[in-house]
């Protein structure tokens, strides 16, 4: 009897698996849904942006992941939301304000907020842009697991329905957990708890051994480049966040909303949170 020859893949999504290899891989760790996030040239703090984004080593505009797990992005997008979200007195203090450059080493670490503000509006941009995006799908998880249940369904049909149902749950986890942590952060500015403060050298993280520790952002490249296998999202758009046509001609090449507009979606969605944000406030200031 022959013996079975194993092949590693590599860490691929299942967009990929798809496209690549024809096949989908059920329980897939390494599952995620690319968006196409970047700074809006004409948008006022523009400069300041994109300045503070290289210093971190990240580019104005790129692709990013989000992930099927815990933490649902990567310390890369955190720390681009996190710009992306800076008013312009923040900006300048990552920019010329004291211990800068120990300031840009820490957009990437989760354990040390720009500020409670912040927070709240990062992870609302990320709640409100996933719930977005799941829109521009012309089914629902609930659809996609009834049609999965049906005995005559074609091979093709299956695999493109599992790729679809599987990137609506990655984004709805994203949605849910992005509501999660902004009550949280909400919680901490209503209760004026004291921001955590940054105090190791960079010295002693550049002299970080430790791969499995937290090195500062400059030094990592970005994901979808250490990994190699980056899919155009241009050339496959129709099999990543849904079908880009139905969601009107505003939408990135992905499938996606513009910055744009999901910034007025982003705005939309802090006024409904606005009660909780001043009340922190005035504890704050007391």
């Amino acid at each position: 009897m022959s013996d079975i020859i194993y092949i590693f893949y590599g860490t691929r999504s299942n967009a990929e698996f798809v496209i690549h290899n024809g096949f989908f891989f059920q329980d897939n760790a390494h599952d995620r849904v690319k968006i196409k996030l970047g700074v809006s040239k004409s948008e006022r703090l523009y400069a300041m942006k994109a300045e503070v984004l290289a210093r971190a080593g990240i580019p104005a505009s790129c692709v990013f992941a989000v992930h099927c797990n815990e933490p649902p992005i990567s310390a890369q997008l955190l720390a681009f939301l996190r710009v992306f979200c800076m008013t312009e007195q923040e900006l300048k203090d990552y920019l010329l304000g004291d211990g800068a450059v120990n300031k840009i080493f820490t957009l990437g670490n989760s354990e040390f907020p720009v500020s409670w503000e912040n927070e709240i509006k990062m992870w609302t941009f990320l709640e409100t842009r996933a719930a977005l995006l799941l829109k521009t799908y012309k089914t629902t998880s609930q659809e996609d697991s009834s049609m999965l249940e049906k005995a005559d369904l074609s091979l093709n049909c299956r695999v493109a329905v599992q790729l679809s149902l599987a990137e609506k749950q990655i984004l709805e986890k994203a949605s849910a957990s992005g509501r999660a942590k902004r009550l949280h952060f909400e919680k901490k500015l209503e209760e004026g708890a004291p921001l955590p403060r940054y105090e190791e050298s960079d010295i002693a993280l550049l002299e970080n051994s430790d791969a499995n520790s937290k090195l500062p952002i400059i030094l990592r490249k970005l994901e979808e480049v250490e990994e190699g296998q980056e899919i155009q999202v241009e050339e496959h758009s129709h099999f990543l966040n849904g079908d880009k046509a139905a969601a009107g001609s505003d939408q990135e090449a992905n499938g996606g909303l513009t910055l744009e507009g999901i910034s007025g979606d982003v705005d939309s969605a802090l006024d409904s949170i606005g009660s909780s944000t001043q009340k922190g406030q005035k504890e704050n200031s007391v």
